[in-house]
């Protein structure tokens, strides 16, 4: 399935990249389970000085979550709230779908 989602990144050619698509890239990886490609897509996305939102984040917490690895999804939702971006009900469902349900 990666390599699918490699074969995407030539039509980024000519594309404007925004939040948008950066999270949607995020998440494919995500769900591929490259989480390394994910992360790279992040930094990309924030080197070009675009906004990430909860979307982006559950797209980083998705690789972690299906390897059950809810410190890693934790380690997701802490650099979020570093970048100024809320919970939401999308992050915590990520959160509890995985057994990692964060502590009051």
């Amino acid at each position: 399935m990666s390599r699918k989602v490699d074969e995407c990144k030539p039509l980024r050619r000519g594309i404007r990249p925004s939040s948008i698509t950066y999270s949607t890239l995020i998440a494919a990886y995500g769900h591929a389970d490259e989480e390394t490609k994910a992360k790279n897509a992040f930094n990309e996305m924030l080197e070009l000085r675009l906004v990430p939102d909860d979307y982006t984040f559950v797209g980083l917490m998705l690789a972690p979550a299906a390897r059950g690895d809810v410190v890693g999804c934790l380690d997701v939702r802490r650099r979020m709230r570093s970048c100024g971006v809320s919970s939401t009900v999308h992050v915590y469902n990520e959160l509890i779908r995985r057994g990692g349900a964060p502590k009051p």
